[in-house]
């Protein structure tokens, strides 16, 4: 393949050659002869090279997120024993890494290692990798295949949230919850009898149990629906700014800390999103999450009256999606890269969470969340 260095060399080349049948100038013919003789030398050296070296790409991990980087180990192997330096080019996700293997001696050299970087979820094909014949003038770049590519999961970037479990529950038979009311039928703990207690609650087996004398009583909650639903918007318009994509991603990976942070609690998790599917086992949640992408239009389905819900969205959404929640269910909407110039979103019915990082998005989402789960919102 020519160079643009060749490209406009060989222009130049024309140019004299054209100059001198008109002139006849013997400077400008040795000139223009001087061209043609060093595209023609070049392009002969880049079509002789041929293979030195057979090479294998072996990443270190076959997973990762959005975000870390990917050690690739190169082995390579020359044909001969003693093998001359060359260059090698690996091409991952659109760019190249330009790898220079050294002289060595000996068939297998030292492998060699690269970091390639991850800022897009699916699957990042590394490779196949290349050796770049160039001539000596830069007027000629061929490359030649000597591996195979491979292939890495890339899946959203996920952080930790902190999801509150149900306190005092001491019995082993009641649900795991996220919260719940005082007043309830759940049995959660047991504490020490004030003025207007009712004493039916007192709690006579253990009370017999203190030294002191002191009653008793049953501290029971109202049970509270554990799941948590999220639903995530895909659609362009919701996303506003200079970089939609990079907005979407960072909604993706809102989604997946929280049902990731979910499931780790043990309560249960489903994911919907707004081009209509939906999933709910761990396996279904993750590959959705792994190859969801912007989708124009918006056909959201029919979601339960109970558990958490939550809605994440661009600075552009929100008003409409909330129109498919059932009344009275607890609700919290995250809005991501939301700048200061943006319009915040009011509502006395939703918690909403206005972010411009993925951090801060959770950090709000887990305040909001605790306390609605408490039904203090």
């Amino acid at each position: 393949m020519i160079t643009r260095n060749g490209a406009q060399v060989c222009a130049a080349a024309a140019v004299l050659a054209t100059i001198s049948l008109v002139t006849r100038y013997p400077g400008v013919v040795l000139l223009a002869a001087g061209a043609s003789v060093s595209v023609l030398v070049a392009f002969l050296w880049t079509a002789r090279s041929r293979r030195r070296a057979s090479v294998s790409l072996v990443p270190a991990v076959g997973r990762v997120m959005r975000g870390e980087v990917v050690r690739v180990a190169i082995h390579v192997t020359r044909r001969s024993a003693r093998g001359g330096a060359f260059t090698l080019v690996v091409p991952c996700g659109g760019a190249e890494i330009v790898v220079p293997v050294r002289r060595g001696s000996g068939r297998a050299a030292a492998p060699l290692e690269i970091d390639v970087p991850t800022d897009r979820r699916g699957e990042l094909v590394i490779g196949p990798p290349a050796i770049a014949h160039r001539d000596l003038l830069g007027l000629f770049d061929r490359r030649e295949q000597v591996g195979e590519p491979v292939a890495v999961e890339v899946g959203p970037r996920i952080l930790p949230v902190e999801i509150g479990r149900a306190r005092g529950r001491q019995n082993p038979d009641a649900p795991r919850q996220l919260g719940g009311q005082e007043g309830g039928v759940n049995f959660a703990s047991l504490r020490e009898y004030q003025f207007g207690d009712d004493v039916r609650r007192v709690h006579w087996l253990a009370s017999r149990r203190r030294a002191d004398g002191t009653l008793l009583i049953r501290q029971n909650v109202d049970p509270v629906d554990p799941s948590i639903e999220v639903l995530l918007d895909t659609d362009p318009a919701a996303y506003r700014g200079p970089d939609a994509s990079a907005a979407f991603e960072t909604a993706v990976d809102v989604s997946a800390s929280i049902l990731d942070s979910t499931r780790r609690v043990g309560a249960a998790a489903t994911l919907t999103v707004v081009s209509g599917e939906t999933a709910r086992t761990p396996h279904a949640i993750d590959e959705l999450l792994r190859t969801v992408g912007l989708s124009p239009g918006r056909a959201v389905p029919a979601l339960r009256p109970a558990g958490l819900f939550t809605v994440v969205t661009g600075s552009g959404g929100a008003s409409d999606l909330l129109t498919a929640v059932p009344p009275g269910r607890r609700s919290v909407v995250v809005r991501v890269d939301v700048r200061p110039a943006d319009l915040p979103v009011a509502s006395a019915r939703w918690a909403i969470v206005d972010a411009a990082d993925l951090r801060s998005a959770l950090a709000g989402w887990a305040r909001l969340a605790a306390a609605a789960t408490r039904g203090q919102q």
